[in-house]
């Protein structure tokens, strides 16, 4: 919204609830945060919270308005559109694989993961640490020329 959409917001939420006079700082800060919002959304989340709440909101829950009836604004088939689930990751099935024979060694594509649970606690870094060998070592970690799939099916 424009400098001047933002001084009639704000002007209305001054206006629409009973209390001091905001000093020129605060306002301008109100202006200033306010600016990268959509006007007339702005507009409408001011009118549902005069509705709402028996205060002027802070900043924060402006913006918690904005977000409430921006979602409100979108087409409704829109909001239960269920994003693309992403494809597994082609390690995923050697490890499917791996574990249906019994193979509890890890994936040097799970070491991050490994990583960072090992370093949430004591058990859980007994539980979860990576294997002190390097990854090439066949005897602690699962090969990238292991579990591959059959090439007779």
């Amino acid at each position: 919204m424009t400098r001047d959409e933002a001084i009639t917001v704000v002007g209305m939420i001054v206006n629409s609830w009973p209390g001091p006079a905001w000093e020129a700082d605060r306002l301008s800060a109100y202006v200033a945060a306010i600016e990268p919002l959509d006007a007339a959304i702005t507009t409408r989340a001011v009118g549902r919270a005069v509705n709402e709440l028996k205060y002027r909101p802070s900043i924060a829950e402006l913006r918690e308005f904005v977000r409430i009836e921006r979602a409100l604004s979108e087409p409704e088939e829109s909001r239960f559109v269920l994003p693309d689930k992403p494809p597994k990751p082609l390690w995923v099935d050697r490890w499917e694989r791996a574990r249906a024979a019994g193979d509890l060694r890890p994936f040097p594509e799970q070491i991050t993961a490994l990583d960072s649970l090992a370093r949430q606690g004591a058990l859980d870094y007994a539980a979860y640490r990576p294997p002190e060998a390097p990854v090439s070592d066949r005897e602690h970690w699962v090969q990238p020329d292991e579990y591959l799939p059959d090439p007779t099916l």
